[in-house]
């Protein structure tokens, strides 16, 4: 038997009757896991497939060879000095492994696949340094790359001039 019933303020199409009751909970139910389960599905984690490390002239650069762009969030600690590289999902693949040894102002490198789906990687530095991070776009050659360069704190920093308003180009 069916009548009309004022549910959470509104008059809705009630069917008297336990199997009614129970496929409404099962409905909920199911509706309930399907919102879990997709909220859940995210995109695909960026793999760091390989770590690079040189020095030259005062400077150190770390090249993280990645198979696309990723966002990335880059800060420094201190008592010990550190660089630290945030990327939310992300992964360390194997064969990213073992992490290049220490060269320049980095002492050493570790890396860390975390619960949340991210990747921390931490530069111990033999001596303090000021970060500047950019990303290189493939190029026949190398896929995507997140590039450190480590400079002494006491370097000047480089900025670009904006081009004068009527320049030419």
């Amino acid at each position: 038997m069916a009548e009309f019933r004022a549910i959470s303020g509104r008059w809705c199409l009630w069917r008297s009757g336990l199997g009614h009751r129970l496929a409404m909970v099962a409905m909920v139910a199911v509706t309930a896991m399907l919102t879990i389960a997709g909220s859940a599905v995210a995109a695909p984690a960026v793999e760091v497939s390989g770590i690079r490390i040189a020095a030259e002239a005062g400077k150190t650069r770390v090249a993280l060879d990645l198979n696309r762009r990723v966002e990335h969030k880059i800060f420094t600690l201190s008592n010990p000095d550190r660089v630290v590289i945030d990327m939310p999902a992300a992964r360390i693949e194997r064969s990213a492994l073992p992490l290049p040894d220490g060269t320049g102002a980095v002492r050493r490198i570790r890396s860390a696949n975390r619960r949340d789906g991210s990747v921390r990687i931490v530069l111990d530095m033999a001596t303090p340094a000021r970060p500047r991070s950019f990303l290189l776009a493939p190029n026949g050659t190398q896929g995507d790359r997140l590039v450190v360069d480590l400079m002494p704190p006491d370097a000047p920093r480089i900025v670009k001039k904006a081009p004068s308003p009527g320049a030419v180009s």
